[in-house]
């Protein structure tokens, strides 16, 4: 669960730029080019935080397309 989820989000959505569909980050990226943020002390892929606070947890074996 992420704590502060709506504070979250929205430091999610200031950084985010939509272009028609395409949603680009405009923040931190990892090394293969995906949005990073930090959430509860730990570094996370941005797509992954914001199904969580949107959908709930992701399942097992659920593969999310970014």
């Amino acid at each position: 669960m992420i704590k502060n989820s709506i504070s979250t989000l929205r430091r999610i959505l200031k950084r985010i730029s939509i272009n028609n569909v395409c949603w680009e980050w405009k923040g931190c990226r990892g090394k293969l080019g995906y949005g990073k943020i930090r959430v509860n002390k730990k570094t996370c892929q941005v797509y992954r935080v914001f199904w969580e606070i949107i959908k709930g947890k992701i399942s097992k074996g659920f593969e999310l397309d970014h």
